[in-house]
C-alpha cells in the first residue's frame, strides 16, 4: 500500500491542532499560539479557519488575544525589571 512520507515536524502543528480541535476544544491559549504559528507561515485567518472547520472570526478573536497577552507580558517583565 502507497503512502506518503514526510519529516516529523513538517506537519505536526496541524496535525495537533486538528487533533485537539476535533476531540476537545483547546484553550484559547495554545489555539492561538497553534494559529498564530501557521499565520507565520504564510496561511492566512480564512486558511486556517476552513482547515479546521471553526469560523473566521474565531481565528482573528484568537490572534487579538494573542496581541493582549504579548502586551500584558512585556508590561509584567519591565515592571519585574524595574523592580
Amino acid at each position: 500500500m502507497p503512502c506518503a512520507r514526510s519529516s516529523p515536524t513538517e506537519h505536526a502543528l496541524e496535525m495537533s491542532l486538528a487533533e485537539n480541535t476535533i476531540r476537545l476544544a483547546m484553550h484559547p491559549a495554545t489555539s492561538f499560539e497553534a494559529f498564530a504559528a501557521l499565520i507565520d507561515q504564510g496561511e492566512s485567518a480564512a486558511d486556517v479557519a476552513s482547515r479546521f472547520g471553526v469560523e473566521e472570526s474565531l481565528v482573528l478573536k484568537r490572534m487579538k488575544l494573542a496581541c493582549v497577552v504579548c502586551r500584558t507580558q512585556t508590561t509584567r517583565r519591565v515592571r519585574v525589571a524595574r523592580g
